[in-house]
């Protein structure tokens, strides 16, 4: 059958196999934002170090053109950096009004929300989201958001709208700009009965 075109079908019916079961292994966690393994690193580690260069400098540089901020945007979006992919595109937005930056600010107003998560680096609170959203980018973000709160027990950013736990408290956040601050106490220590 191999000259005949008879084999596709079951050239197709093996990689959608393997792609199942490269998925259930591959991405175990992808129903639950709430695992020891989410956030332990950064999203693309340490690809994620090398993307982030363009967009830190563009930060610093507020004279910079349209093209420079819209890229370092896309850029920011890549690793998770919802906040500074906001900056960059209001930036972007300031210096041409293009459609494309535009729209993606409106959408991120519309999807994300400002947080700042209080802790501390002694005992860093767990930040956890019950269930991750679909969308690649809020997904990273999340993951971003996990991984500087679990290494320095603060996050001050954007996140997708939706309940999340820091800490021992629970907070639902809403579209906007506006910031939302959750400050996590020292946790108390437990005295053992008969001591």
């Amino acid at each position: 059958m191999e000259g005949t075109g008879g084999g596709g079908l079951v050239s197709t019916m093996r990689t959608a196999f393997l792609a199942l079961l490269l998925a259930a292994f591959w991405l175990p966690e992808a129903h639950a934002g709430c695992s020891d393994e989410m956030g332990a690193e950064a999203p693309g580690e340490p690809r994620a170090q090398r993307a982030a260069k363009p967009f830190k400098e563009n930060i610093k540089k507020p004279n910079s053109s349209y093209e420079y901020n819209f890229d370092g945007a896309a850029a920011a979006r890549k690793v998770g950096r919802a906040w500074v992919r906001y900056q960059l595109l209001d930036r972007a937005v300031a210096i041409e009004a293009k459609p494309e930056a535009v729209q993606a600010i409106e959408l991120m107003q519309g999807r994300y929300g400002r947080v700042n998560l209080v802790g501390d680096y002694r005992w860093r609170p767990k930040l956890c989201r019950a269930a991750l959203p679909f969308a690649p980018d809020e997904v990273a973000a999340i993951q971003w958001a996990m991984y500087v709160a679990r290494n320095t027990g603060f996050f001050d950013g954007m996140l997708p709208v939706g309940e999340y736990t820091y800490g021992d408290r629970s907070f639902t956040l809403e579209a906007g700009v506006e910031v939302v601050e959750i400050k996590i106490d020292k946790p108390k220590k437990v005295v053992k009965a008969g001591n």
